[in-house]
């Protein structure tokens, strides 16, 4: 599968699951999406192994929400990257550690404001690729596209030059 701009995987899978089956409209699907995921939603152990442009870096912790972008926006308002450039061969990574549950207003804050990069409970890092080993499902998005109960193993690699685009 690919994805133009983000991979979401965790809380932002479940977001994008629930807001797939929302009655809401507008900006209040996805309110509404994250205030029922946020009620009972809680990290999962991940063994991330990270091809980054220092080097090779494995985190093993559990985690709450892993986003890769190679834009700067997800959802059209959460900076999950942003200081992502689309044409770099790079891909951004962001794995938020787990937290308690009454911090999330301030966790929604931080993603939309873009600040969350700079906290110590986020793994930030410019990748070429991942691999993802879950030991539990998930549910992720590709650019909005939910495909649930994912486990096992996700590769995840930047393919640079693989679309063209023409402008006027």
């Amino acid at each position: 599968r690919y994805f133009l701009n983000s991979l979401g995987l965790g809380f932002t899978g479940a977001i994008a699951k629930e807001a797939r089956i929302s009655t809401r409209k507008g900006d209040f699907i996805y309110l509404d999406a994250l205030r029922q995921v946020g009620k009972t939603y809680s990290a999962t152990p991940m063994l991330l192994a990270l091809n980054t442009e220092h080097g090779t870096t494995l985190i093993s912790e559990p985690i709450y929400a892993l986003t890769i972008g190679n834009g700067k926006i997800e959802g059209g308002k959460f900076k999950i990257a942003p200081d992502a450039t689309l044409n770099d061969g790079f891909l951004n990574l962001s794995a938020l550690t787990a937290f308690p549950k009454w911090q999330l207003p301030l966790w929604v804050w931080r993603y939309l404001r873009g600040r969350h990069i700079r906290s110590k409970k986020v793994h930030y890092h410019k990748i070429s690729s991942a691999t993802i080993s879950l030991t539990e499902q998930l549910d992720l998005h590709l650019d909005g596209e939910v495909f649930e109960n994912i486990s096992g193993e996700i590769l995840v690699e930047c393919l640079p030059n693989a679309l063209y685009v023409v402008a006027d």
